[in-house]
């Protein structure tokens, strides 16, 4: 597990704890972005901070391929799993990685990029910042974005005190979007529990999709 000052692999203990810890349906905007968005032309994604993969499988499954990225080697096995398990491992490239790192691991474009839940695993506002532009850098013209992460209006629940993530501002984000189309935007507070842990818990969020002019 990386060091928590680093922000990333803070869920390396629920990943090896249990072979599926956020479920298996993908989020609330990325099927979204399939209602509304996904068409002709749309080939290609990238997930970065993708988990146990249940966003990239399902992209996957909609006919686009995926280029997957997660730092967790935990989680990664949990996704490996699934692709066994689904029989989607030749549609889906899996990289073990830090996703902070875009430009030493990548060398094309993608149509859509996602990054759930994986800004407030960073450092700091900067740090997620840096990582948005880097999305943005990797995102083709008239491509998009599908973003969320938690923001600071409800603080760390006790039941995941092992967390120290990085709480932003929606308003912040929205300014790191100046320039692209915002074409969904929602702030949320969501409650849920896992397999490690039944117990009950909120989180607040941002959820987004934006548009690259």
């Amino acid at each position: 597990m990386e060091d928590d000052r680093s922000g990333r692999g803070q869920y390396d203990l629920e990943y090896e704890a249990c072979p599926c810890f956020w479920g298996r349906d993908p989020a609330k905007f990325v099927r979204l972005f399939d209602e509304l968005y996904l068409g002709p032309g749309i080939t290609n994604a990238l997930d970065i901070g993708a988990g146990e993969g249940k966003n990239s499988l399902f992209l996957a499954e909609k006919g686009l391929e995926v280029t997957a990225i997660e730092v967790s080697r935990f989680a990664c096995r949990n996704f490996i799993n699934r692709m066994i398990e689904d029989g989607t491992v030749s549609e889906v490239t899996l990289i073990n990685a830090d996703a902070c790192k875009l430009e030493n691991l990548l060398s094309s474009k993608f149509d859509v990029v996602v990054s759930y839940g994986f800004l407030h695993c960073l450092r700091d506002e900067l740090e997620a910042g840096l990582s948005v532009k880097q999305m943005q850098d990797f995102t083709k013209a008239g491509g998009f974005n599908v973003v969320s992460a938690f923001t600071n209006e409800i603080p760390v629940p006790a039941v995941q005190s092992y967390l120290s993530p990085t709480l932003l501002r929606g308003e912040q984000v929205r300014e790191w979007y100046e320039g692209w189309n915002i074409l969904e935007y929602e702030e949320d507070v969501i409650t849920e529990s896992h397999p490690t842990s039944l117990e009950e818990h909120n989180h607040s969020l941002f959820r987004m999709i934006a548009k690259k002019l």
